[in-house]
């Protein structure tokens, strides 16, 4: 039954894939996610350097050695928005949905070969208002559209003391800003606009793993990076024509994580992520941003006798800041504050299992007057055998008997 619900949700998600709800989108890309599986979701965001797990995070390609079967991972993110103008003190709300990432990767002795997808960053928003004056009345109606997609095609080595992981990257995306005005005078022109962006480009990211001991890990990536590059068109009631060519440079992005195991069932991570925006000119006056993450777990007693204890369960926090458009001369940043929780289901062997993730986030930023707080609910998959039929072993079965027992006195 569970695995019918994770099925049906991710479906239901994809007619309305990677796209999210936020104010914000007309500045940048304010959803982002950090590459990590939704286990890790549910524990801050964390798991870039955790060896202690079962662990997919796509960041990382040198955890995929830590396995010896055939993994596949995927998920959905869900939730709802509530935006508030401090200045107006007026709200509202908005729902999103979008497939976050999506891994399978396979193990030829000490090697490891796979393919990751993963939605770097989006925004969507939509907006109408009305305005009544003296000279004229008219609604507008404005539209952005932002994302920036990624596909991995990945090689790890597991090597004595140190796994190391490399991944060939392509990265894609558009930006879209559309306006529309209706006067209510039919004898006025109705204006309408639509800048739209579209980028593409490889790359290539580097990453590793090592398990210290037994009880503590660390890992790490680094990205490049990748000026993306495409074309800009202007649309029009009458003009539809390429007016320039366009780049989006995506920055210079690290990751460093660490996982250390207290006892059988007690464990922490903590990871931080920095992305050299201010060496990027995708947006003006942008600063370095970064992510700090924190999360504590509790990995089950399968010997107890209370279900409870049997299922493992997590929480984290997290704080992060984004670049935006700057409205001002100096930095527009976004920042968010996220608290999280999560729990798994284990699926017939202890490499399949599903999980469950959901997370509180405060938005602001600092040149508007805006605020979001919201929700978002992570289900993923995680092995390869989780939608497998399990074998009826209890069926009668004929036993062969041998041709002639005599032989064998």
């Amino acid at each position: 039954m569970v695995k019918k619900i994770v099925i049906i949700l991710t479906l239901a998600a994809l007619p309305i894939l990677l796209m999210s709800t936020s104010v914000f989108s007309y500045y940048g890309m304010p959803e982002t996610y950090s590459g990590r599986d939704v286990y890790g979701l549910g524990m801050g965001g964390t798991g870039i350097g955790n060896l202690l797990r079962p662990n997919t995070s796509l960041k990382n390609a040198s955890l995929a050695c830590q396995s010896h079967y055939t993994m596949f991972s995927t998920g959905v993110n869900f939730g709802s928005i509530n935006t508030k103008d401090t200045n107006s003190h007026t709200s509202f709300n908005g729902d999103f949905s979008y497939l976050p990432f999506f891994n399978i990767s396979v193990p030829i002795y000490k090697n490891r070969i796979g393919l990751n997808y993963q939605s770097v960053a989006n925004g969507k928003f939509t907006s109408e208002s009305d305005n009544d004056s003296a000279e004229s009345s008219f609604s507008e109606i404005r539209k952005a559209d932002n994302s920036i997609y990624q596909v991995d095609l990945f090689y790890a080595y597991k090597f004595e003391k140190i796994n190391l992981g490399l991944a060939a990257n392509y990265l894609f995306g558009h930006k879209v800003d559309y306006v529309k005005v209706e006067f209510d005078d039919d004898n006025m022109i109705n204006p309408k606009y639509e800048i739209e962006q579209s980028f593409k480009n490889p790359g290539f990211t580097v990453s590793f793993s090592k398990l210290i001991n037994p009880n503590f890990s660390i890992g790490g990536a680094i990205c490049t990076p990748i000026k993306l590059e495409g074309k800009q068109n202007y649309k029009t009631v009458t003009i539809n024509e390429q007016v320039s060519s366009d780049t989006f440079e995506m920055p210079l992005r690290t990751s460093f994580g660490m996982a250390y195991k207290f006892d059988n069932h007690l464990a922490i991570a903590a990871d931080i992520d920095y992305d050299m925006w201010s060496q990027s000119d995708a947006y003006n006056n942008a600063n370095d941003t970064y992510r700090i993450a924190l999360g504590g777990e509790y990995q089950g007693d399968k010997s107890s006798n209370k279900k409870f204890k049997k299922i493992s369960q997590r929480i984290g926090g997290a704080y992060q800041t984004m670049p935006l458009n700057s409205i001002q001369n100096n930095s527009h940043e976004l920042s968010e504050t996220s608290l999280t929780y999560g729990l798994s289901v284990p699926v017939k062997s202890s490499e399949a299992r599903i999980d469950f993730a959901v997370k509180y986030f405060n938005r602001s930023s600092n040149q508007t007057d805006y605020k979001e707080n919201g929700i978002m609910f992570s289900i993923g998959t995680n092995g390869f055998d989780i939608f497998k039929k399990p074998l009826n072993r209890k069926d009668h079965r004929e036993i062969p008997k041998p041709d002639d027992i005599g032989l064998y006195k």
